[in-house]
């Protein structure tokens, strides 16, 4: 989720429920009753988007590999959407695995992840113009990434397609240590923008619609939308989650 807060919003001690820095870069919040969200500040940039020959685990819609720039940064969710934050936007929780609110919401459709946006838009509407969006994918990868180019955001190799992979412990929930369902947000390490749970844990919706490859795609990180196109109703999902392999936890998947 991307938070768009223009210049002309009020100061961050009026609309924010926590802001700061460390070594990772800038931090905020937004609250809406008991629930918080903690967001990222993603600055503007370059980077190669895609999975390089070799790669292991690469699948064909990732090629070609393209340079992809960036001229605006933005505010991304920190850890995925919880159910607790979900739940005091919308008024529901549609999520499978209940019981823990810092367990990230699933069971949501693209059309419901927009419409959540939409809500939270409208709660955000006094602060002159601020909004929530879902991120592009180009965005998504640029910030998973956050300046590594392997398959794994901690510079780490992935050792297996399919199997038990200990880099990708440190990073993520998958099919080989989640024990079949997802965990509260923010227990594994994160990358070097402050973002948790970037792999693993859940699959993470896109604007874009789904192409084959990325022949024709932008490169200039806006979301890849053709109203003609026959798979239009098909939407990009990216990061792999709590029953993924290995091979589909990797920053190009």
């Amino acid at each position: 989720m991307i938070v768009r807060i223009p210049p002309t919003a009020p100061n961050a001690s009026d609309w924010a429920s926590t802001f700061g820095a460390d070594r990772r870069g800038v931090f905020t919040g937004i609250r809406v009753g008991d629930a918080e969200q903690l967001l990222r500040w993603i600055e503007p940039g370059s980077f190669e988007m895609g999975s390089p020959t070799g790669e292991l685990g690469r699948f064909a819609a990732e090629v070609p590999v393209h340079q992809v720039t960036l001229a605006e940064g933005f505010w991304l969710g920190a850890t995925p959407v919880t159910q607790q934050f979900y739940e005091a936007v919308t008024g529901e929780n549609p999520s499978r695995f209940s019981g823990d609110s810092q367990r990230p919401v699933e069971q949501v459709s693209w059309d419901e992840a927009k419409a959540f946006c939409e809500k939270l838009t409208a709660l955000l509407a006094e602060f002159d113009g601020t909004s929530a969006r879902l991120p592009s994918e180009a965005e998504w990868e640029y910030a998973c990434r956050a300046g590594s180019t392997g398959p794994l955001y901690s510079g780490k190799a992935l050792t297996t397609e399919t199997g038990a992979c200990p880099h990708l412990d440190e990073l993520a929930w998958y099919g080989e240590n989640s024990e079949g369902t997802t965990h509260p947000v923010g227990q594994k390490q994160p990358n070097d923008w402050g973002l948790y749970d970037m792999l693993g844990n859940v699959w993470e919706w896109c604007e874009d619609q789904w192409h084959g490859n990325y022949d024709g795609a932008p490169n200039d990180g806006s979301a890849w939308i053709d109203k003609q196109a026959a798979s239009g109703s098909h939407r990009v999902i990216r990061g792999g989650g709590w029953a993924s392999h290995a091979r589909s936890c990797r920053c190009a998947y």
